[in-house]
């Protein structure tokens, strides 16, 4: 199955969609190769915006990480394994860009 990036991106932002929520997001996080430490001692990417950090950061900061997440798993040549994850994922399962103001 060929899956180009601009595909995942036009699917991730459905319905005003920021990113997968936290469980799902470090689950999709998860899947992706070569997502520990680099040789320069630095988390390539960087880790899902959960946790303390979820609360923390805006629509806007967890739309950029999802994107460098998305980038690096093209580079690891593991988008259709990417896509076919978000496919499941049922609209529940993602923040939306109004989500905040339910806060």
């Amino acid at each position: 199955m060929s899956v180009k990036i601009e595909d995942v991106f036009k699917y991730a932002q459905i319905n005003n969609r920021v990113c997968p929520k936290p469980f799902y997001w470090n689950q999709l996080h998860d899947l992706i190769p070569n997502n520990k430490f680099s040789e320069f001692g630095k988390f390539a990417p960087e880790p899902p915006l959960i946790l303390s950090s979820w609360w923390e950061a805006t629509p806007s900061e967890k739309s950029q990480r999802f994107t460098e997440h998305l980038e690096w798993a093209e580079k690891q040549n593991s988008l259709p394994i990417v896509y076919e994850y978000l496919a499941k994922l049922s609209e529940k399962q993602w923040f939306h860009g109004n989500d905040w103001l339910l806060w």
